[in-house]
């Protein structure tokens, strides 16, 4: 039950926080955009996806370290002598884990007798679609479960995706904002079975945007003289590009905070985007630049190590 920590090169004490960090460290690594043509690359970026919808949803990657789903999802059946587990039906899966389910079907009324909620058990009432049929537990016997993949920018915003089952029937479905990674969006409308089903979102990686809650992370490159004298520099954001301002005599890794740029999920504040600066050094230097940094170093000696060499002294 080693095989989707070892996709992700993590340990399997990782915390959750560490499994995030991995995904999207190697997402970005394999992602086909910085990759293309690379059949290896895709391979492997779609098995990091495929890895995190497991290990980064909690309820079933406690199913898979418990060994009762395998690095597809499907469930494992201790007494099944067939290796076809491609042959497996909803409705096995769904008797395998029927007691699971109920379990959690009634702690899940006795909460909403004592609130009085009328919430869905999957989410809210007008949610998302397809790919092909996946069957992460538990869901009732009738609800039959789907995968789909948005991008970053549709999952931040929202948006609405036309989708066709395996059936043909097409829906047409609205992805809320802020939606995230494992979020399981119920469809109350008739699926392959005339009955509602369930769809499972993953969230593609950004080449440069990474998410933190309703906050959206920029690294921002900028040159030494950009740095030292300030600038006005144009920056991508979700919501289409904007200006901001570097502060003179800025460091590296100093932040710039663009306020309500960032996630608004219903019901919540905007967040912003952190662009995060980092001072970028030229691979080759300019024979002018030479002179200034000799007059540099002997006009303003600094010496960033001073700390460290105090210790050396001791």
């Amino acid at each position: 039950m080693a095989q989707l920590y070892q996709r992700l090169k993590i340990d399997q004490s990782a915390s959750q926080a560490q499994i995030r960090q991995a995904y999207h460290r190697l997402a970005l690594l394999y992602h086909p955009d910085r990759n293309c043509g690379d059949k290896e690359a895709e391979d492997k970026f779609k098995d990091i996806v495929r890895a995190f919808e497991i290990l980064g949803d909690r309820q079933a990657r406690a199913l898979y370290d418990q060994g009762r789903i395998d690095d597809q999802g499907r469930p494992c059946f201790a007494k099944r002598k067939t290796q076809d587990k491609s042959a497996w039906t909803w409705s096995e899966a769904s008797t395998a884990f029927q007691e699971e389910f109920e379990r959690r079907a009634a702690q899940m009324k006795s909460r909403k007798e004592q609130s009085g909620s009328k919430e869905e058990p999957f989410g809210p009432k007008e949610d998302t679609t397809d790919v092909g049929p996946d069957q992460p537990p538990p869901t009732p016997e009738s609800e039959k479960q789907y995968r789909l993949a948005i991008s970053f920018e549709e999952a931040c915003l929202g948006t609405v995706k036309h989708v066709r089952l395996p059936n043909k029937a097409q829906f047409k479905i609205n992805i809320p904002a802020g939606v995230e990674t494992g979020k399981r969006l119920r469809v109350k409308s008739a699926g392959e079975n005339g009955k509602p089903f369930v769809v499972k979102v993953t969230v593609e990686p950004h080449v440069a945007f990474q998410r933190e809650e309703h906050d959206i992370k920029l690294e921002l490159p900028i040159t030494p003289y950009e740095a030292f004298f300030g600038v006005e520099l144009d920056v991508p954001t979700i919501h289409g590009p904007a200006k901001i301002t570097v502060p003179a005599q800025s460091r590296d890794l100093d932040e710039v905070v663009m306020e309500q740029m960032g996630v608004r999920p219903k019901g919540a504040p905007r967040g912003d985007q952190i662009v995060c600066l980092k001072i970028a050094l030229p691979r080759q230097w300019p024979q002018e630049a030479s002179a200034v940094m000799a007059t540099w170093k002997q006009k303003a000696p600094f010496n960033p190590r001073a700390k460290i060499l105090n210790l050396l002294a001791k």
